[in-house]
């Protein structure tokens, strides 16, 4: 007879595995997009390739990489927001760890709190202030 208390333990579990595992294909995409990128070093976004002109994303891997190798004024020039991105990507992947490692569910926080509604007009004041920004740096 299962318990409660087994039930959520196994659940709490679970959401720590599938944590563990975006963090695994995430840093194995971006191994494949690094190595696309020397191998074809060529613009990978879609919608520049399709119509002709840079989307809002466009340069953000090439910035990432630039930071990777401590060269933040390209990764400025690539896409000022590769640099919050990369930043972000670090915080992600330690709360992710902190969560397996102590027990906490320091992500399911995390996520409810930037999903709320009143953060939406943050995130497209960010984006169009960065596109302006990158539009001026191109």
């Amino acid at each position: 007879m299962d318990s409660c208390w087994y039930k959520r333990l196994q659940e709490i579990t679970a959401i720590k595995k599938q944590n563990l595992l975006s963090i695994a294909i995430g840093f194995a995409f971006f191994l494949l997009l690094y190595l696309i990128h020397l191998v074809y070093d060529g613009s990978l976004c879609l919608f520049k390739l399709t119509f002709k002109t840079p989307c809002v994303g466009c340069g953000m891997t090439q910035g990432v990489f630039c930071i990777l190798h401590m060269d933040f004024h390209g990764a400025v020039r690539h896409n000022i927001l590769s640099i919050p991105l990369f930043f972000g990507i670090i915080f992600y992947c330690s709360l992710c760890f902190f969560d397996v490692l102590f027990n906490r569910d320091c992500i399911c926080i995390l996520e409810s709190r930037i999903s709320e509604k009143y953060m939406y007009p943050l995130y497209f004041t960010i984006i169009t202030i960065s596109y302006i920004i990158n539009f001026h740096n191109r």
